[in-house]
C-alpha cells in the first residue's frame, strides 16, 4: 500500500503522554502527503504547545480545534471530515505506535474496508514510576454474535465506509463506540480484516480508581451497545435479576480480596458488573436509551436525504392499505435514502382487551388500537426502535397513532386519508354502534399526534377538510397530494369506439360501501334505452342477477387487464376517503361516473362525472343512458392526461419531499 494515509489522533490533557506517541509516529516510514492531525478537544494543559513542538520538527503533524463540546467521538469525527485522504487510520493519544509494525497494518487497505490490529499492553510499574511492556494481545476481539471488530486506539478505515455509516456515535461515553462502527459497517457490506501482530503499546490506567471508572462505563455502554443493535446482541444483555445477582456476586469477591494484592481486580469486575445493571436499568427499564448522535452525510448519495418509513402495514404486501402502501415506499426509495421501520408487534394493553371483550358483549365495539393504552404502548415500542437512528425525517404510512412518541429531533409528515372521527361516522353508523369512549380517546389521540406532528400529507380536498376540523391542524401544515395508482396500468384502455355495447366496470372491495346495489339499479335502468356491459370484480351477493359478468378477486395484473377493455368505472359510494379504486380507473385511462362525496372529486377532476349521493342511481343512469361516444373517448383523454400530470407516485412523492426538511 503505497497511498497516503491521514492518521487522526483525537486529544484532551494529553500533555502528559502525546508527545511519545507523535516522536513514534514522526518515526515511521510512509508516504510524504501522509498527515497526522491532532485534534485539540478542549484541553486545559499544554497539549496544544506539545502539538506545535512537534509539528516543528515533522510537517506532517497538523493540529486542529474541536471547542464545540467534549468526547472522544466528536473529536474522532471532526479530525476524519478535516482529513484530506481516503484512508484514515485512527489512534489515541495516550498509546504509542510500535513503528515496524506499522507498515503491515496499512498494508490492509489493499483488501478491506475496515481493520483493526494486535497491541501490547503498557504497564505502569510504580516502583520504578515508568511504564513497561506486558502481555501481548493478538486476537481479535469479537462482538457478542461472533464478529471481529478493531479497538479504538488502533483502527483503519476507508472514508468512503466512515462517510456511509455516519461516523463515530457521539451518545457513547466511555466505551464501545468502536464495537457501534463496526456493527454498523458490517451492515453496510464493510469488509474487516485484522493483524495479528502488536500496532501498539496500549497504555493501562495507572490507579485503580481510575480503572474502576472505566470498567463501569465499559459496562454500561456495553447495553447501550445491545439495545442499538437488539437484533444482533440484544441477548447479550442478561435480566435484572441476573444482573442483580451478579453485581452481589462481585461486591463479595472483592470484599473477600479486600486488603490483597487481587482487591483493585475485583473492584473493576465489580465496576462492570455494576455498570451493565445500571445500564439495563437506565436504558431498558427507564427507556433512556440515548439518542444516536451521527454525522448526517452519506458518502456516495448525492443530495439524496436520510428518511424513515414507518408503517404497521407489511411494505412488501402489493394489497396493504387498499394498495398504497407498496407503491408508496418503492418510490420514496427512488428518492431517498429510506430505511424501513415496521411497526413493531406489541400485544393491545390488558385494559383495552377487557373493555373490548365487556363492551363486544353488549354489541358495542371498542378499538384497542385507537385507545390510550394501547396506542401509548405500540408509541414507545416504536420510539425504541427510532431512537436507534440518527435525527432524520420520518414519513408515516397510515401510523398516525404509533409515531405519537418519536423524539421530536425527527420531523413527522403524517400521510393518512381521514381523521378518527370522520372514520368513525363512516364505518359506524346504522346498527353497527362504537362506544363512546373509544370516540373519546381516538380524538384526543388525533390531535395530541397532530400536535407533535410536522404537517400531514393527504390524498383529497375532503381529507383535508376533515384533518383540519376534526384534528385542529392549520390549512399551512397539510399537505394536498393524491396518491398514485394501487394497481399499475399494464397497458392503457383505447378510447371507446362502439356505442354498443358500453363497458361498465364496477370494483367491489366493499359491496355496501361502495354502492354495488345502487350499480345493479342504475345500470338496470338504463340497459332499457343502450346495450351494456357490466363488469363486477371482488365479492358479490348469491343473487347477483344473470344479465352481470362476474369475475372473482384478480391479480393486479389480471385486474389492470380488465381496467383496459372497459371504458367506464362506475362507483356510487357511500364513503370514499382516498379514492384508490378512481385512481386505478383515471391511471389506466377509463372515464368515471362516481359519487360526490369524500375523495372522489379530487381524483375525478374532469376525467369524469359527479352525482350526488341521494340521487345517486337516478342520476347515474341517466348519463349512462346519454353519455355519447365522443364524450366518452373525450374523458378517457382527459384521464390519462390528469395521470400523467397528476396522479402519479412520481409526483407524489416529490411533492412529499418537497416540505420534509433536508
Amino acid at each position: 500500500m503505497t497511498q497516503p494515509v491521514s492518521i487522526v489522533i483525537p486529544a484532551y490533557n494529553a500533555e502528559p503522554f502525546i508527545g511519545e506517541q507523535l516522536e513514534a509516529l514522526s518515526n515511521v516510514r510512509m508516504d510524504s502527503a501522509s498527515e497526522i492531525i491532532v485534534v485539540n478537544n478542549r484541553s486545559t494543559d499544554r497539549t496544544r504547545q506539545v502539538v506545535e513542538d512537534a509539528a516543528e520538527l515533522d510537517p506532517r503533524i497538523r493540529l486542529i480545534d474541536a471547542p464545540a463540546r467534549a468526547g472522544v467521538n466528536y473529536a474522532r469525527n471532526t479530525g476524519v471530515s478535516a482529513a484530506h485522504h481516503e484512508n484514515i487510520v485512527i489512534f489515541d493519544a495516550d498509546d504509542v505506535v510500535i513503528e515496524e509494525n506499522f507498515k503491515h497494518f496499512v498494508q490492509l487497505f489493499d483488501e478491506a474496508d475496515f481493520f483493526g490490529g494486535g497491541y501490547t499492553l503498557y504497564l505502569w510499574d510504580p516502583a520504578t514510576r515508568s511504564y513497561h511492556e506486558g502481555e501481548q494481545m493478538l486476537e481479535a476481539p469479537t462482538t457478542a454474535d461472533g464478529r471481529p471488530y478493531g479497538i479504538g486506539g488502533a483502527l483503519g478505515f476507508t472514508k468512503t465506509l466512515f462517510e456511509r455509516v455516519g461516523g463515530f456515535d457521539e451518545s457513547y461515553v466511555g466505551g464501545h463506540d468502536e464495537v457501534d462502527f463496526a456493527m454498523r459497517a458490517y451492515r453496510c457490506g464493510g469488509r474487516f480484516a485484522w493483524l495479528d501482530r502488536p500496532v501498539i503499546r496500549y497504555r493501562q490506567r495507572s490507579n485503580t480508581k481510575a480503572a474502576i471508572r472505566q470498567k463501569y462505563h465499559y459496562g454500561r455502554t456495553s447495553v447501550q451497545l445491545a439495545l442499538n443493535f437488539p437484533d444482533e446482541l440484544g441477548s447479550s444483555v442478561p435480566g435484572y435479576k441476573l444482573l442483580a445477582r451478579k453485581a452481589g456476586h462481585a461486591a463479595l469477591n472483592w470484599w473477600s480480596r479486600r486488603g490483597t494484592d487481587t482487591a483493585g481486580e475485583a473492584l473493576q469486575g465489580l465496576g462492570w458488573t455494576a455498570g451493565r445493571l445500571g445500564g439495563a436499568l437506565t436504558y431498558r427499564a427507564l427507556d433512556r436509551l440515548p439518542e444516536r448522535q451521527l454525522l448526517t452525510s452519506s458518502i456516495g448519495m448525492g443530495s439524496r436525504r436520510r428518511l424513515l418509513v414507518l408503517s404497521p402495514w407489511n411494505m412488501d404486501d402489493p394489497n396493504a392499505w387498499s394498495g398504497v402502501v407498496y407503491p408508496a415506499v418503492r418510490e420514496l426509495e427512488k428518492h431517498a435514502e429510506v430505511t424501513r421501520v415496521p411497526v413493531p408487534e406489541v400485544k393491545d394493553a390488558l385494559v383495552d382487551r377487557v373493555s373490548a371483550k365487556l363492551l363486544g358483549k353488549t354489541g358495542v365495539v371498542y378499538l384497542p388500537h385507537h385507545a390510550l393504552a394501547t396506542g401509548l404502548k405500540r408509541a414507545w415500542a416504536v420510539r425504541r426502535v427510532v431512537r436507534r437512528y440518527p435525527a432524520q425525517p420520518v414519513v408515516a404510512l397510515a401510523a398516525s397513532t404509533e409515531s405519537l412518541l418519536i423524539p421530536r429531533a425527527f420531523p413527522v409528515l403524517q400521510v393518512t386519508d381521514s381523521s378518527f372521527a370522520a372514520m368513525a361516522a363512516t364505518y359506524f353508523g346504522g346498527s353497527t354502534r362504537l362506544a363512546g369512549v373509544s370516540r373519546v380517546q381516538g380524538t384526543v389521540l388525533d390531535r395530541v399526534v397532530a400536535a407533535r406532528s410536522r404537517g400531514f400529507s393527504v390524498a383529497s380536498r375532503w381529507s383535508s377538510e376533515v384533518i383540519g376540523r376534526d384534528v385542529r391542524v392549520a390549512p399551512e401544515k397539510i399537505l394536498l397530494n393524491p396518491f398514485g395508482p394501487g394497481v399499475a396500468p399494464v397497458a392503457f384502455a383505447s378510447p371507446a369506439q362502439a356505442e354498443h355495447p358500453l363497458k361498465v366496470l364496477f370494483v367491489s372491495s366493499h359491496w355496501e360501501r361502495k354502492g354495488g346495489q345502487k350499480v345493479l339499479d342504475a345500470v338496470e335502468r338504463a340497459r332499457g334505452t343502450r346495450e351494456i356491459e357490466l363488469t363486477v370484480v371482488g365479492k358479490v351477493p348469491a343473487d347477483l342477477p344473470g344479465w352481470v359478468r362476474h369475475l372473482p378477486r384478480l391479480s393486479r395484473e389480471e385486474l389492470s387487464a380488465e381496467y383496459a377493455r372497459n371504458h367506464l368505472l362506475l362507483e356510487l359510494s357511500s364513503a370514499s376517503a382516498g379514492g384508490v379504486v378512481a385512481t386505478d380507473a383515471v391511471a389506466h385511462g377509463l372515464s368515471l361516473i362516481v359519487t360526490d362525496l369524500g375523495g372522489l372529486p379530487t381524483i375525478v377532476g374532469e376525467s369524469g362525472w359527479l352525482v350526488p349521493a341521494d340521487q345517486a342511481v337516478e342520476q347515474a343512469a341517466q348519463l349512462l343512458s346519454d353519455l355519447t361516444v365522443e364524450q366518452i373517448a373525450d374523458a378517457q383523454a382527459r384521464s390519462r392526461q390528469r395521470a400523467a400530470a397528476y396522479l402519479n407516485w412520481e409526483g407524489w412523492a416529490e411533492r412529499l419531499l418537497s416540505v420534509l426538511p433536508k
